[in-house]
């Protein structure tokens, strides 16, 4: 069967702007169809991406089977021998996502006020100082420590993962990475 060039050029349109949404920018330019849900959790599949940059950025995002995997080949662990059980892995995906809704989230941002909204809440970037560089061999970490201020209750979030600080860095990475250029520079911010 030909496929006529009109209908080839839509078609292939298409199929490019099916790529395009979903993939957000990283800071380095290169592309992620990722976003965190949490350190221990790791990452669900971006569905959906639109304003970016903008007072009416949103990224919608769901939890697949991948994640779940990549969680799973990463918490279980290796075998004597180093290979990775796959058995354990597969088990360890199903029950994952067992009882899961696989429901969409949604995180919106209006970017020139660091504003983030949240499926935990929401935040505003209020603060953050850029520390000195710390080697280790031959790494060099150049932190950030970020403040956000909670709406929920005005109190101010530090940097720690279980106050969900890697999820805030991760959504302002994706969906205002001119403002996180700005702010960071290249640098490591938690």
């Amino acid at each position: 069967m030909m496929i006529q060039p009109r209908k080839a050029l839509l078609t292939t349109a298409a199929l490019t702007i099916s790529l395009a949404i979903g993939h957000a920018i990283a800071e380095d330019g290169s592309k992620t169809d990722k976003i965190l849900l949490g350190t221990h959790i790791g990452n669900a599949t971006i569905v959906s991406l639109a304003g970016v940059d903008t007072s009416q950025a949103v990224v919608k995002f769901q939890r697949k089977l991948d994640d779940a995997v990549e969680e799973c080949s990463r918490n279980v662990g290796a075998n004597e021998d180093g290979t990775v059980p796959s058995e354990k892995v597969a088990d360890c995906a199903k029950a994952g996502l067992a009882g899961r809704t696989m429901k969409v989230l949604t995180r919106r941002a209006v970017c020139a006020h660091s504003t983030l909204y949240t499926e935990f809440g929401n935040y505003s970037l209020i603060d953050y100082l850029r520390e000195e560089d710390q080697s280790v061999g031959d790494q060099t970490w150049r932190p950030v420590r970020t403040n956000w201020k909670n709406h929920r209750d005005d109190k101010i979030v530090g940097n720690c993962s279980g106050c969900n600080t890697p999820q805030l860095l991760d959504t302002y990475r994706i969906l205002c990475p001119s403002w996180y250029r700005e702010a960071f520079g290249g640098r490591d911010p938690y």
